[in-house]
């Protein structure tokens, strides 16, 4: 399955600089001619707490739009 704009993604990788740990779930915001995205991670009120441009290595799809 191809990442998509707006799909949900559960982090593979950890990334302790900014506080992400894998199984941590984000949305895909922007997709990039060269095959990373740009991810959004977010609290539990909604306040964008990181984002992050990655390979498709580095997360799984968990939601498709």
């Amino acid at each position: 399955m191809v990442p998509e704009l707006f799909d949900a993604v559960e982090l593979l990788v950890r990334f302790p600089e900014s506080n992400l740990h894998i199984g941590v779930r984000g949305a895909i915001v922007d997709c990039y001619s060269d095959g990373t995205y740009e991810v959004e991670f977010s609290d539990r009120y909604g306040e964008a707490i990181a984002l992050c441009v990655l390979s498709s290595e580095q997360f799984l799809v968990v939601w498709q739009t």
